[in-house]
């Protein structure tokens, strides 16, 4: 299987394995019962002060930012990729609505 995948900055991980549950969903993968949060297991909460992390495109398999856009100014390749073409934006900002991970932004 070909394609492109994502760089992470794991020193950023906080443990909380919604990546590894979201992977199982996705691709219908078993999820590890030793991460399933209950209350039965111990909960900390941790007091970090705010970092920006930024979010990069999750390229989806159906981008619904690509669907909303009326001048198509986002678009999904062949190889997969989800690209932009600012020349082509009017500025409806539909795309940042639809997004389900709040990537598109309007400058």
């Amino acid at each position: 299987m070909s394609g492109y995948g994502m760089l992470i900055d794991t020193t950023l991980c906080i443990g909380c394995y919604a990546c590894e549950e979201a992977d199982a969903e996705r691709w219908g993968n078993p999820v590890s019962e030793k991460h399933i949060l209950s209350s039965k297991l111990n909960t900390a909460v941790l007091q970090f002060e705010e970092t920006n992390v930024p979010r990069m495109c999750m390229h989806c398999a159906v981008p619904t930012c690509a669907s909303v856009c009326p001048v198509g100014a986002f678009e999904k390749t062949q190889s997969g990729a989800v690209v932009y073409d600012a020349d082509k934006c009017m500025g409806c900002r539909y795309c940042m609505q639809a997004c389900p991970f709040d990537v598109p932004k309007y400058q």
